[in-house]
């Protein structure tokens, strides 16, 4: 449960040493200022998505699948962290020249590339409430471990093309691939063992 808890807080922190010596200054404080922006949709969507863990998992120890679905569900979460973080993409710009008083502007990419970190996040928040029991935490850990190692370097590789939003991307593309998919395969081979013990 470590593993995967410190898995995003490290993410996060290690865009900001690969931007300081592989970006700019200006990369760093526009990298900066966007995470600050885009955390409290975050938080919110991290904490609606414990607020299923408990019911996912009175569920499945009761034997019963879980309505409305799974993956409806999460796929509902990451639609509103979506447009939660277009909204916010869309007052981003506002905000910075606010904030930093006309020092740091937003590449387009920037908040774009938050939208799409805030989305992906939230589907893996949502599916990883359900898969709180001993194997499914097992799995989550061990994808997180190799999710570590392939963000930092696939960030590093995105930096100097796309700047601030290089990271973010790369850490978008990586829960995809290495947490989302895996997160639904699981999600669905033990919807069906559950339907296979009522039937």
């Amino acid at each position: 449960m470590l593993i995967i808890m410190v898995t995003l807080p490290f993410g996060i922190q290690s865009a900001r040493l690969l931007l300081s010596h592989v970006g700019s200054t200006e990369e760093v404080a526009q990298y900066n200022l966007a995470s600050q922006l885009f955390s409290p949709v975050l938080a919110v969507m991290a904490a609606a998505s414990a607020a299923l863990w408990p019911v996912y998992a009175r569920q499945r120890a009761r034997g019963h699948i879980v309505q409305p679905h799974v993956i409806r569900i999460a796929f509902l979460t990451s639609a509103i962290a979506l447009l939660t973080g277009v909204a916010m993409a869309a007052l981003s710009p506002w905000l910075a020249r606010v904030i930093s008083i006309d020092q740091i502007v937003f590449p387009a990419l920037l908040p774009a590339a938050f939208c799409a970190f805030v989305a992906i996040q939230s589907l893996q928040a949502s599916l990883g409430s359900f898969l709180t029991d001993a194997r499914g935490l097992w799995a989550q850990a061990a994808c997180s471990m190799i999710l570590l190692p392939a963000n930092v370097g696939l960030s590093l590789w995105l930096i100097t093309p796309f700047g601030a939003a290089g990271p973010v991307l790369a850490s978008a593309m990586c829960i995809g691939l290495i947490q989302v998919v895996p997160s639904l395969v699981l999600v669905s081979l033990r919807k069906r063992a559950i339907r296979a013990r009522l039937i």
